[in-house]
């Protein structure tokens, strides 16, 4: 009944909009009415609704998902979008399947047959089906003190790869083994433990899509060899290098001895779906181009602390994607090419949604001109070195710059009629969602995010905590966004370059202050970068800026250039609470800064200044 009362009440436009934030330009006429109508009393029900009772969370394994399902089914056909799904209706359905191991069936083999390691004692594997994995080794022992900047990674592509625990302690290989292993594109990489204890893994359970293999993935899964199970298999295949763990040797051991991983499960079918539906474009030369615009419906449901509604995760993406699909179809002017929503299933436990969608695409991959995915925008991020308050207009483009800069581009451009701040992410998020599924099909992708919080995946990631006028600039930003390039001929190009880490540390917190004292509306704080040598206890100020006061605590935040830090310097952040021209406030004992930056954000107590 609330669906239908919902339906009704989009056919028509709120009074009472959120603006764009302040500095942003007036919308394009054509696009205006559309932008206009995704306000706050427009996506408050939507989202109370998904992340409220009534859906339990939306876990897949329940029925909490398919009720979530069919009332995103009910919106969109109140909105009169083509249904996109199976047998003319919005559901495309497919099957799960989740394999528990038959440990007696299940062994890691040489294909000669002279070594066998058994399930559970040296090894373990699994998968969601029963296969037969053929597969060759790699060896990787990198000394602590070995050179490693000559090794050819790129050999390691294809085979399972085994590095000893001392190459942890070489910077190169460990960054290898931790950031760069997708990179390499091995089907397993793997330290074994250097505890000699047997494995002791219960019956593996594992889950993926029935009949579509993840490519992402290798076919078994939660692979598992302790120290005297990847001993024999170095034995066996001579990896002499690895054996003897030089501290001075840098090496890459290629073996032609083939193995196969046989897993033997028993198998459990459950029915999932995604929501589909499409907005066919007005322009014939045009319309059978098309652009999905993503988000995931699933969540993780009841637990046993309490229910995961999942209002930013993801129930804020599902909404900036309905609102979006009311605006288009709102929209006097039509896009020309064709747009497809797809609310995805099964995105927590493995992006197995989207890697359904794109292994069935309702239409011709080389006419899908770009993918927009909206994976919580709800929330200010407040996680390592950052505070929410510093936040409240953030969003992380992220992976787009990774794929497509022309993609990117487009998007900074249209950001001029919204004016959210556009932050470069800390992390390559690209396979942390349902854009991997995109990426890896070479198609120019946005990953819309607006950071992590305290509740992720958390009892208390619920309504009452979301951003709403974040959330509302987010889906107007990307219905720009689409309007823009459904509008023009041109297609994003897809270009790859790989993820670098952030040039400068964030210095971020509050300024506190006991018992503030009255003062001018426009008193600031000033932070500085203080830069002494080591045992000094003053030094200059080579970095600063100032924010308004705002009494007993004040946010700040500074961004410091890593090649500003030097050996045999110290750093401090000082701070200083001017009224006009006097100091009223200073911190007593500046607070240090590391030179690898700092991993959570820092308080700070201020203290009446002398003569202030």
């Amino acid at each position: 009944m609330f669906a239908k009362s919902l339906v009704a009440s989009l056919a028509f436009l709120s009074a009472f909009a959120f603006a764009q934030y302040p500095g942003a330009k007036r919308v394009p006429s054509e696009w205006r009415e559309g932008f206009n109508s995704i306000t706050v009393e427009q996506a408050k029900p939507i989202l109370s609704w998904l992340a409220g009772p009534q859906f339990n969370g939306r876990n897949p394994d329940s029925g909490d998902f398919f009720a979530a399902a069919g009332y995103v089914s009910t919106v969109l056909n109140g909105l009169g979008l083509e249904p996109g799904g199976d047998k003319g209706s919005f559901l495309q359905r497919y099957v799960v399947s989740t394999g528990t191991v038959i440990p007696s069936q299940t062994e890691l083999r040489s294909d000669d047959g002279a070594l066998k390691l058994p399930y559970g004692q040296n090894f373990a594997a699994g998968a969601h089906q029963d296969v037969d994995v053929p597969l060759k080794f790699a060896f990787v022992h990198v000394g602590k003190d070995a050179d490693a900047s000559k090794l050819d990674w790129s050999q390691l592509a294809g085979r399972w790869v085994l590095m000893t625990s001392e190459s942890n302690e070489n910077a190169i290989a460990r960054e290898k083994f931790t950031k760069g292993a997708r990179d390499v594109k091995a089907i397993y990489w793997h330290v074994p433990s250097t505890r000699a204890a047997p494995i002791t893994a219960t019956n593996i359970r594992a889950i993926g899509v029935k009949g579509i293999d993840d490519p992402e993935r290798p076919r078994f899964t939660n692979a598992q060899i302790n120290l005297a199970g990847a001993l024999a298999i170095a034995q066996k295949c001579n990896a002499l290098a690895y054996l003897a763990k030089s501290p001075t040797v840098a090496s890459i051991e290629l073996s032609e001895v083939p193995f196969t991983v046989q897993v033997r499960v028993t198998k459990e079918e459950k029915p999932a779906c995604n929501v589909v539906g499409i907005l066919r474009g007005s322009d014939p030369a045009l319309r059978d181009e098309y652009m999905v615009v993503g988000s995931h419906l699933d969540h993780l449901g009841v637990s046993d602390r309490g229910t995961r509604f999942g209002a930013d995760d993801n129930g804020s993406g599902c909404t900036a994607n309905l609102l979006i699909a009311r605006a288009m179809n709102l929209n006097p002017v039509k896009p020309k090419r064709t747009v497809v929503y797809v609310f995805y299933d099964h995105e927590e436990s493995g992006l197995y949604g989207s890697l359904y969608f794109v292994n069935r695409l309702p239409i011709p991959l080389d006419k899908l001109v770009a993918c927009f995915n909206m994976d919580m925008v709800g929330r200010n991020e407040n996680r390592g070195p950052e505070i929410a308050e510093n936040n409240w207009n953030v969003v992380y483009p992220g992976i787009v710059q990774l794929n497509s800069p022309d993609f990117y581009e487009h998007m900074v451009r249209v950001n001029q009629y919204v004016n959210l701040r556009l932050k470069p992410d800390r992390e390559d998020r690209t396979f942390r969602t349902d854009t991997g599924n995109y990426v890896r099909l070479g198609i120019p992708t946005i990953k819309v995010f607006t950071g992590e919080h305290e509740d992720y995946h958390q009892i208390g990631d619920t309504v009452d905590n979301i951003n709403w006028e974040k959330m509302t600039n987010v889906a107007k930003w990307v219905y720009l966004g689409i309007q823009e390039l459904a509008a023009t001929s041109t297609k994003p190009k897809f270009q790859t370059k790989a993820f670098t880490a952030l040039p400068y540390h964030i210095l971020a917190g509050h300024a506190k202050v006991a018992n503030p004292l009255k003062l001018a509306k426009n008193a600031t704080l000033t932070i500085e970068l203080v830069e002494s040598l080591a045992g000094a206890s003053t030094g200059s100020a080579i970095l600063g800026r100032s924010v308004l006061y705002q009494g007993a605590s004040t946010p700040y935040e500074l961004f410091a250039d890593r090649t500003l830090f030097k050996a045999e310097r110290t750093y401090t952040l000082r701070f200083t609470v001017f009224d006009g021209k006097t100091a009223k406030y200073i911190s007593k004992e500046p607070l240090a800064v590391p030179a690898v930056g700092w991993t959570r954000a820092q308080d700070v107590n201020l203290d009446l200044a002398p003569g202030g």
